[in-house]
């Protein structure tokens, strides 16, 4: 019995990880579109090619979900001046 109980839930496990990873939500599909079309050309494996000291990769702006959206609401750079990108309603 106890056998039986660590194989199913070995197989609940791996079932949850392929559906988790296999997925790509409407939501990721759109966030990965607005990337694209306004922030690809500056921040190519993100990096940043108009400041290389400021990139994307292990920015603190985008070190969770409330965090990157205060800031795409209302960008800000360091000095407190605006940042290229003007906002929008994310």
């Amino acid at each position: 019995m106890k056998r039986s109980i660590i194989i199913f839930a070995f197989l609940l496990v791996c079932v949850l990880l392929v559906t988790a990873d296999g997925q790509v939500s409407a939501q990721e599909i759109s966030g990965a579109k607005i990337f694209n079309d306004n922030c690809r050309v500056c921040h190519q494996n993100g990096g940043n090619i108009i400041n290389p000291s400021m990139p994307l990769r292990g920015s603190l702006k985008l070190a969770t979900v409330d965090t990157f959206l205060s800031f795409i609401r209302d960008p800000r750079m360091p000095d407190g001046s605006e940042g290229s990108w003007k906002g929008g309603s994310v």
